[in-house]
Protein backbone atom coordinates (compact mmCIF):
# COMPACT_ATOMS: atom_id res chain seq x y z
CA UNK A 1 0.00 0.00 0.00
CA UNK A 2 3.13 2.09 0.63
CA UNK A 3 4.00 2.26 -2.66
CA UNK A 4 0.29 2.66 -3.98
CA UNK A 5 0.01 5.74 -2.01
CA UNK A 6 3.52 6.69 -2.84
CA UNK A 7 2.61 6.25 -6.83
CA UNK A 8 -0.36 8.64 -6.29
CA UNK A 9 0.91 11.08 -4.20
CA UNK A 10 4.39 11.34 -6.44
CA UNK A 11 6.28 10.61 -4.27
CA UNK A 12 8.69 8.19 -2.46
CA UNK A 13 8.51 5.29 -0.51
CA UNK A 14 10.79 5.14 3.16
CA UNK A 15 12.50 1.64 3.33
CA UNK A 16 12.23 0.50 6.70
CA UNK A 17 15.19 -1.78 6.55
CA UNK A 18 17.62 1.36 5.19
CA UNK A 19 15.91 4.20 6.01
CA UNK A 20 16.40 5.44 2.19
CA UNK A 21 14.09 7.08 -0.07
CA UNK A 22 12.60 5.38 -3.23
CA UNK A 23 10.64 5.25 -5.85
CA UNK A 24 7.49 3.27 -5.76
CA UNK A 25 8.02 -0.31 -6.74
CA UNK A 26 6.78 0.09 -10.83
CA UNK A 27 7.68 -3.65 -11.03
CA UNK A 28 5.77 -5.29 -8.16
CA UNK A 29 2.98 -3.14 -9.02
CA UNK A 30 2.52 -3.67 -12.52
CA UNK A 31 3.26 -7.61 -11.46
CA UNK A 32 0.40 -7.62 -9.77
CA UNK A 33 -2.04 -5.74 -11.58
CA UNK A 34 -0.87 -7.80 -14.39
CA UNK A 35 -2.60 -11.25 -12.24
CA UNK A 36 -5.97 -9.66 -13.23
CA UNK A 37 -5.20 -8.30 -17.00
CA UNK A 38 -5.24 -4.68 -15.54
CA UNK A 39 -3.68 -3.03 -18.88
CA UNK A 40 -0.65 -0.69 -18.24
CA UNK A 41 -3.01 2.20 -19.52
CA UNK A 42 -5.33 1.50 -16.92
CA UNK A 43 -2.76 0.84 -14.18
CA UNK A 44 -3.79 4.29 -12.96
CA UNK A 45 -7.65 3.69 -12.10
CA UNK A 46 -6.40 0.41 -10.41
CA UNK A 47 -4.32 1.83 -7.89
CA UNK A 48 -6.68 4.51 -7.32
CA UNK A 49 -9.45 2.40 -6.87
CA UNK A 50 -7.27 0.54 -4.08
CA UNK A 51 -6.55 3.80 -2.79
CA UNK A 52 -9.90 4.62 -2.62
CA UNK A 53 -10.92 1.30 -0.62
CA UNK A 54 -8.40 1.92 1.93
CA UNK A 55 -9.48 5.11 2.57
CA UNK A 56 -13.35 4.69 2.89
CA UNK A 57 -12.07 1.64 5.52
CA UNK A 58 -10.05 4.07 7.10
CA UNK A 59 -12.85 6.98 7.29
CA UNK A 60 -15.08 3.77 8.65
CA UNK A 61 -12.65 3.23 11.21
CA UNK A 62 -12.01 -0.30 9.57
CA UNK A 63 -8.10 -1.29 9.34
CA UNK A 64 -6.81 -2.56 6.03
CA UNK A 65 -6.93 -6.33 4.96
CA UNK A 66 -6.37 -7.14 1.32
CA UNK A 67 -8.51 -10.47 2.29
CA UNK A 68 -11.47 -8.05 2.33
CA UNK A 69 -10.93 -7.05 -0.90
CA UNK A 70 -11.68 -9.98 -4.22
CA UNK A 71 -9.82 -8.36 -6.72
CA UNK A 72 -6.83 -7.61 -3.98
CA UNK A 73 -7.02 -10.54 -2.73
CA UNK A 74 -7.21 -12.66 -6.02
CA UNK A 75 -3.81 -10.83 -7.31
CA UNK A 76 -2.24 -10.67 -4.47
CA UNK A 77 -2.21 -14.75 -4.27
CA UNK A 78 -1.79 -14.63 -8.02
CA UNK A 79 1.26 -12.89 -7.02
CA UNK A 80 2.41 -14.87 -4.82
CA UNK A 81 1.46 -18.07 -6.46
CA UNK A 82 4.34 -16.91 -9.16
CA UNK A 83 6.48 -16.15 -7.07
CA UNK A 84 6.22 -19.41 -5.23
CA UNK A 85 5.54 -21.60 -7.12
CA UNK A 86 8.85 -23.04 -7.81
CA UNK A 87 8.86 -24.19 -4.17
CA UNK A 88 6.02 -26.75 -3.98
CA UNK A 89 7.15 -30.35 -4.74
CA UNK A 90 5.04 -30.56 -8.27
CA UNK A 91 6.44 -34.29 -8.54
CA UNK A 92 4.77 -35.24 -5.08
CA UNK A 93 1.18 -33.45 -6.61
CA UNK A 94 -1.43 -35.59 -9.07
CA UNK A 95 -4.18 -35.05 -10.27
CA UNK A 96 -6.44 -33.09 -8.03
CA UNK A 97 -9.25 -34.94 -9.19
CA UNK A 98 -7.60 -37.96 -7.66
CA UNK A 99 -7.33 -36.87 -4.15
CA UNK A 100 -9.37 -38.24 -1.21
CA UNK A 101 -11.42 -35.49 1.25
CA UNK A 102 -8.60 -36.22 3.57
CA UNK A 103 -5.16 -36.05 1.42
CA UNK A 104 -6.92 -32.51 -0.13
CA UNK A 105 -7.72 -31.25 3.04
CA UNK A 106 -4.26 -32.14 3.95
CA UNK A 107 -2.51 -30.35 0.67
CA UNK A 108 -4.89 -27.14 1.35
CA UNK A 109 -3.78 -27.21 5.39
CA UNK A 110 -0.24 -27.41 4.40
CA UNK A 111 -0.42 -24.10 1.88
CA UNK A 112 -2.82 -22.28 4.68
CA UNK A 113 0.06 -22.69 6.48
CA UNK A 114 2.32 -20.66 3.88
CA UNK A 115 0.47 -18.28 3.54
CA UNK A 116 -2.16 -19.05 1.32
CA UNK A 117 -6.01 -18.20 2.31
CA UNK A 118 -8.11 -20.87 1.90
CA UNK A 119 -9.55 -20.40 -1.28
CA UNK A 120 -6.53 -19.51 -2.56
CA UNK A 121 -4.96 -22.79 -1.41
CA UNK A 122 -7.85 -24.77 -3.08
CA UNK A 123 -6.90 -23.16 -6.39
CA UNK A 124 -3.65 -23.53 -6.05
CA UNK A 125 -4.24 -27.59 -5.89
CA UNK A 126 -6.69 -27.38 -8.42
CA UNK A 127 -4.32 -25.80 -11.03
CA UNK A 128 -1.26 -27.97 -9.91
CA UNK A 129 -2.86 -30.59 -10.57
CA UNK A 130 -3.71 -29.85 -14.09
CA UNK A 131 -0.17 -28.67 -14.42
CA UNK A 132 0.93 -32.37 -13.42
CA UNK A 133 -1.41 -34.01 -15.40
CA UNK A 134 -0.72 -31.65 -18.71
CA UNK A 135 3.02 -32.45 -18.22
CA UNK A 136 2.44 -36.25 -17.87
CA UNK A 137 0.47 -36.16 -21.07
CA UNK A 138 3.08 -33.77 -22.86
CA UNK A 139 6.18 -36.22 -21.55
CA UNK A 140 3.54 -38.89 -22.42
CA UNK A 141 3.45 -40.16 -18.82
CA UNK A 142 7.28 -40.60 -18.10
Amino acid sequence: MDHVMAYIDDDTVDDELTGRESEPDETFLRAVEEQLDVPSDRKDDFRQEVSNWVSRRAREGRGFDPQENDRLRRALERKLWEDKKHNINFSALVSATDLDDEDRSAWVDALVDRGYSEDGAAEVLEYAGAAVARSEIEDGGD
